[in-house]
C-alpha cells in the first residue's frame, strides 16, 4: 500500500506546492497594496517559524527513531532554504521598505530581515550555492555583452550586483561566528546530547526490566524528573522512555497488562511535567535574583517583554499556551520564574501540554510491540504517534512566535519604556557597551589581517560540511537505535560508542570538533586583543578623534594621482579607522 500511495502523495504535495507558488505570486502583483504585501509578509512568517519549529520538533523526535527525526530534518532543511530564497526574490527589499512605512509589524520583520542571525542562516543554507551564483552570474553578464544587450562596463547584472552590494556591507566576522553557533548548537542538540541520552535510557530500560512493577514506576519518575533538571536534555525522550519501560513492564504484569500499563505511562508523563516545571520555575526564580542573569535573557528587551506580558494573561489564553506548550521545556519554565510571574497560573498554561506527552508516550508503548528490523502495523503506529507530537509541537512553536511578534508590534513603544525594575540591568548593559563596541571595532571584518579571516572562514567551511553530511548522510553516519533497542543486541560487540559506524561516521564528528577548536581559538584571540586594547594609556579609545569616515572615493594628491591611499578596494561600510603604531597588535587598520 506504502510503495503505491507514497508516489501519489508526493504528486499531491507537488499540486499544493504550485498553486500556493501561483497565488502568492499573483497576489504579490501589486507592489502599491501594502495590505497585500503584509499579508505574504505574515504568511512568509509563519513559514519560515514553521520551518524553524519543525527542525527543533524534529531534534526531540530523533531520540525515538534516527531514520524518522533526520528524514524530516533533511525535508525541513531544505524547506528553510526555498522558503528563505522565496522570500527573497518575491518580496524583495523594495516591497520591505515600502511596508515598513506604513506597518510596524513589517518594521519588526525588517530588522529580523537584516539581524547577523537571519544572515547566519541564509549563508549557512545557501553556502556553495552563493559563489556558484556569483559565477553563473558573471558568465550571464559576459553573455550579455557578447550579445549586444548591454554596454555596462559592470561583471555583474543588476540583480547580481545588488546581491554583492548587500552581502559587502555585512560585517562577516558577526555572520561566520553566529554559523559556527548554530552548526556547534545543532551537533550538541542533534547528535551529543540526544544520541547519549537514548542510549543510557535504552540500558535503563534493560536494567529496569527485572524489578517489579511498582519500583519501576517510582525510579521513572526518579529518573525523569532528574533529568528534567538538566537544561540540555528535552522533555520527549523522557516521556518516549516512560511509554517504553512502564508499557513493557505492565504487559509482563498480568494483574496490570498492557492496555493499563499505557494509562499510567500516560498519567506518569503528564504529572512530571507539571511536577518537572515547578521545580524549573524555582530554579529561574532564585537565578532571577541575579542582575546578570536577567541581563542575559534581556528583561530590559521588548521582546522579553513581550513574552512576560502574554504569559501573565490570565486563564489560559492562546498564546499564553502556545508558549508553554511550544516552547523548549527547562528555558521556558526557568524564564517564568525569572519573570516571576505566577506558578499557578504556569500550571494552568501549561495542563494542554498532554498534547505532546500523549503522542509521545503512545509511540514508546507502540515500540514495545514493535521490532525495530521489521516493517509493521506497531512500526507504523509509533511513527505516526511521534509525528503527531512533533506536528502539535511545530504548531504550537509557529503560534507562539507569531503572537510574541503581534504584541510586540501592538505594544511596543509601551514595552520599550524604562521601569524602576530593570535600571540595575540597564545599567550593567551601559557598562559592557565599552567593551562590546571595542570588541566589535578589532573583530570587524574589513579590520582583520587575512590569517584571522582564513582562521574564522576555515572554521565555519567544516561546520557547514559537518552539519551537511550529518544531516543528509545520517545513515551512512550512525546506526538506527532507538530507545526500545538493546545495546546488546543492535549494536556490535554491545559497545555504545558502535553506534557510529565505522569509519565513516567518525569523519564528520572529527571535522566537526577540529571546527570547533578553530572556532574557540579565534574567540579567545579576539577576547585577548580587546582586553589588550582596553589597557592602553588611552584607556581603549575607540578612534573617536578620527577623521570623518572614508567614503570610498580615492582622493589622490594635488597632481590627480594615486596618493597611496591603501582603501581602494575597501566596501562603504569602512570607517577609516587610524594607523596606531603604538599597539603591537594593531598596525595600520589590521589587527594581528
Amino acid at each position: 500500500f506504502m510503495i503505491y500511495s507514497c508516489p501519489f502523495i508526493a504528486f499531491a504535495v507537488n499540486g499544493v506546492l504550485a498553486l500556493f507558488c501561483f497565488l502568492q505570486g499573483t497576489v504579490l502583483g501589486d507592489i502599491d497594496d501594502m495590505n497585500r504585501v503584509q499579508k505574504t509578509l505574515r504568511q512568509f512568517v509563519v513559514m519560515m517559524v514553521l520551518c524553524a519549529a519543525g527542525l527543533f520538533a524534529c531534534v526531540n523526535l530523533s531520540s525515538a527513531s534516527f531514520r524518522l527525526g533526520n528524514t524530516l530534518m533533511a525535508f525541513l532543511s531544505a524547506a528553510f532554504v526555498v522558503f528563505l530564497f522565496w522570500g527573497y526574490l518575491e518580496i524583495g527589499e523594495k516591497q520591505l521598505k515600502c511596508a515598513a512605512e506604513h506597518s510596524d509589524f513589517v518594521h519588526i520583520l525588517v530588522d529580523l530581515w537584516h539581524s547577523d542571525w537571519t544572515r547566519a542562516m541564509l549563508l549557512g543554507g545557501f553556502n556553495v550555492l552563493i559563489p556558484a551564483f556569483f559565477v553563473l552570474n558573471m558568465i550571464n553578464m559576459k553573455v550579455r555583452k557578447w550579445r549586444g544587450i548591454t554596454i555596462s562596463r559592470d561583471k555583474f547584472t543588476p540583480l547580481g550586483r545588488s546581491i554583492y552590494n548587500e552581502i559587502s556591507a555585512w560585517n562577516l566576522t558577526n555572520v561566520l561566528n553566529r554559523v559556527c553557533l548554530l552548526a556547534e548548537l545543532y551537533f550538541v542538540m542533534q547528535v551529543g546530547v540526544m544520541k547519549v541520552v537514548y542510549i543510557f535510557l535504552s540500558w535503563l530500560n534493560g536494567v529496569l526490566s527485572h524489578l517489579d512493577f511498582g519500583v519501576v514506576v517510582v525510579l521513572v519518575v526518579i529518573i525523569g524528573f532528574i533529568m528534567f533538571l538538566l537544561p540540555p536534555v528535552p522533555g520527549v525522550p523522557v516521556y518516549v522512555f516512560a511509554g517504553v519501560v512502564i508499557a513493557t513492564k505492565g504487559e509482563d504484569t498480568q494483574s496490570i497488562g498492557y492496555e493499563w500499563a499505557i494509562i499510567i505511562a500516560l498519567s506518569v508523563s503528564f504529572l512530571l511535567k507539571l511536577v518537572a516545571c515547578v521545580s524549573q520555575y524555582a530554579i529561574g526564580y532564585f537565578l532571577g535574583k541575579s542582575v546578570s542573569i536577567q541581563q542575559l535573557i534581556g528583561v530590559d528587551k521588548v521582546f522579553t517583554r513581550a513574552i512576560e506580558a502574554i504569559l501573565k494573561e490570565p486563564g489560559l489564553s492562546f498564546g499564553k499556551v502556545a508558549i508553554l506548550v511550544g516552547g523548549p521545556d527547562w528555558p521556558t519554565s526557568v524564564t517564568c520564574g525569572i519573570l516571576s510571574m505566577d506558578m499557578l497560573q504556569m500550571v494552568l498554561g501549561t495542563l494542554p501540554v498532554l498534547v505532546v506527552t500523549g503522542p509521545c508516550v503512545l509511540a514508546g508503548a507502540f515500540l514495545v510491540k514493535s521490532d525495530p528490523k521489521e516493517h509493521s502495523q506497531w512500526n507504523m503506529l509509533s511513527h505516526t504517534a511521534l509525528s503527531a507530537a512533533a506536528l502539535s509541537n511545530m504548531i504550537s512553536c509557529c503560534c507562539a512566535a507569531y503572537i510574541v511578534l503581534e504584541t510586540v508590534s501592538r505594544r511596543g513603544d509601551e514595552l520599550a519604556k524604562p521601569r524602576p525594575e530593570h535600571a540595575a540591568v540597564a545599567e550593567l548593559t551601559r557598562q559592557g557597551e565599552h567593551r562590546a563596541t571595542m570588541y566589535e571595532d578589532i573583530s570587524n571584518w574589513h579590520h582583520l589581517s587575512t590569517p584571522w579571516r582564513t582562521l574564522i572562514g576555515l572554521a565555519t567551511a567544516l561546520h557547514l560540511v559537518a552539519g551537511f553530511i550529518f544531516t543528509m548522510a545520517s545513515e551512512a553516519c550512525f546506526r538506527d537505535f532507538s530507545i526500545s533497542s538493546s545495546i546488546e543486541k543492535d549494536l556490535p560487540d554491545g559497545n555504545p560508542f558502535k553506534v557510529v559506524k565505522e569509519p565513516f561516521g567518525w569523519i564528520p564528528i572529527g571535522i566537526f570538533f577540529a571546527a570547533t577548536l578553530l572556532h574557540i581559538t579565534f574567540l579567545k584571540c579576539m577576547a585577548y586583543l580587546t582586553t589588550v586594547r582596553l589597557r592602553r594609556p588611552d584607556d581603549g579609545d575607540c578612534h573617536v578623534d578620527d577623521p570623518p569616515a572614508y567614503d570610498g572615493d580615492d582622493v589622490g594628491d594635488s597632481h590627480g594621482h594615486d596618493d597611496g591611499d591603501f582603501h581602494d578596494d575597501d566596501p562603504p561600510a569602512y570607517d577609516g579607522h587610524r594607523q596606531d603604531p603604538e599597539n603591537k597588535w594593531y598596525v595600520g587598520d589590521k589587527y594581528f
